[in-house]
């Protein structure tokens, strides 16, 4: 009898089958301009396009440099519709604007690692629309993607042919199994609380108790860690990649992800932390207040994801991040039957976490994270609206004496009320 292979796997075989896998290169950029891509709103987050050169003064490391560009860039984006499927409504071929005088390069970032397969078939017809008919036809889109596989490719080179990217999207295949080890991670956590607490199991007391718990999610979150560590490690390949294409003065990064936690283990400890507080509620508990003190947040992962920013900042990339998971509400149906699994506490622990890495990532570069969304049209067109109204300025990069070194980046308009918008740093 011949056996079928399950949907998602025939198509993530073909998906991996068009990719062009990456491996991190070593390369050296020599810095002599800094060009800085500014987005000017005033107090009701309506862009300003009349600013002048002399609005606007530009300073590095605290010392004030010379401008010596000024240039309104356009970017000549239509709006998407809200419906993503009326274009399949509307046999009209879609009107395209004026050709551009210099063509803007565009790369498509699926961060499948992090992302469900429901998620990225939720969003798939508004980034083909995106493709299709907001991406003016002289630019060039590229189509890179972390597989859950945790293989990396360019799964399409730059190219005009938008419509060749709009298909291969279609065999995105998702992480099948993101939350459930999650999951599996809580209830066994929560297992072992129960026995405890049934007097199952022998332990010295209820110090050596929580500080075996403790050990046990210090192992939890190593993994965390090391998922968004790898996923850190694959945008930094990604900007490798990069370094070595003909990118003009600006590449805009579309990065389509679930996000990754900052905080690793965060929602184990929330876990714990509630059971402690029971134990320490009950009249007959003669201990401290404090059994075991919660570990401090480990900063590896947030330095790192400020470090691939200011990565990607040397290249010239804005970053616009697009958060898959829309309105989490998941976590409702599996936790109800089980106090210790606090839905509350669990979807701000790990939910805030997430949004922290997709934000950090966009704002570091300039660019917008759109999170916490369910309409994804909305949020395209306000990054079209975004790119559509921008200055550059551009400065001659001052003697460094070491390199490697990060130098912050500040902005300021001499005209009130207006607010500033721009990459703060980069790597010399």
């Amino acid at each position: 009898m011949q056996r079928k292979l399950p949907l998602f796997i025939l198509l993530g075989l073909a998906f991996v089958a068009v990719a062009y896998w990456i491996e991190s290169v070593d390369y050296s950029i020599s810095i002599s301009y800094v060009n800085v891509w500014v987005k000017a709103t005033d107090g009701k987050g309506q862009p300003i396009t009349d600013l002048a050169p002399e609005d606007l003064t530009i300073s590095e490391d605290g010392q004030a440099v010379p401008s010596e560009c000024f240039e309104q860039i356009k970017y000549d984006l239509q709006p998407v519709d809200d419906d993503p499927f009326a274009e399949f409504r509307n046999a009209d071929p879609p009107v395209r604007g004026p050709e551009q005088e210099s063509p803007k390069k565009f790369a498509l970032f699926l961060d499948l690692l992090n992302t469900t397969q429901g998620e990225i078939k939720n969003i798939e017809p508004t980034i083909q629309n995106f493709v299709t008919h907001l991406v003016h036809e002289n630019n060039d889109v590229m189509l890179a993607a972390l597989l859950p596989n945790r293989k990396m490719g360019i799964l399409v080179p730059f190219t005009k042919n938008h419509q060749f990217i709009a298909d291969t999207i279609l065999k995105a295949p998702g992480n099948q199994i993101r939350d459930a080890q999650t999951s599996r991670n809580e209830d066994e956590l929560i297992n072992v609380i129960r026995d405890w607490e049934q007097g199952s199991r022998n332990f010295a007391g209820p110090l050596d108790f929580y500080r075996q718990l403790y050990g046990m999610i210090h192992v939890l979150a190593k993994e965390e860690k090391e998922q968004g560590l790898y996923t850190l490690s694959a945008l930094r390949s990604f900007g490798d990649y990069l370094s070595t294409a003909d990118l003009g003065d600006h590449t805009v990064i579309v990065y389509v992800s679930g996000g990754f936690t900052t905080d690793p283990g965060r929602e184990y400890y929330a876990i714990v932390d509630e059971s402690m507080k029971k134990y320490l509620a009950d009249p007959k508990t003669q201990e401290a207040d404090q059994l075991v003190e919660s570990p401090e947040q480990d900063n590896d992962v947030i330095n790192d994801l400020r470090n691939t920013a200011w990565y990607l900042n040397r290249l010239n990339v804005t970053l616009y991040s697009i958060d898959a998971r829309g309105l989490v509400s998941g976590v409702q149906d599996i936790s109800q039957q089980n106090s210790l699994r606090l839905t509350s506490g669990r979807d701000f622990f790990a939910t805030h976490s997430q949004q922290e890495s997709l934000s950090s990532l966009a704002q570091e570069t300039g660019g917008v994270a759109f999170i916490g969304q369910q309409n994804y049209p909305s949020c395209f067109n306000k990054m079209v609206d975004d790119l559509n109204h921008q200055y550059l300025l551009c400065y001659r990069a001052p003697d460094h004496k070491k390199k490697g070194e990060y130098h912050t980046i500040k902005v300021v308009s001499k005209r009130p009320g207006i607010k500033l918008r721009y990459r703060r740093g980069y790597l010399g």
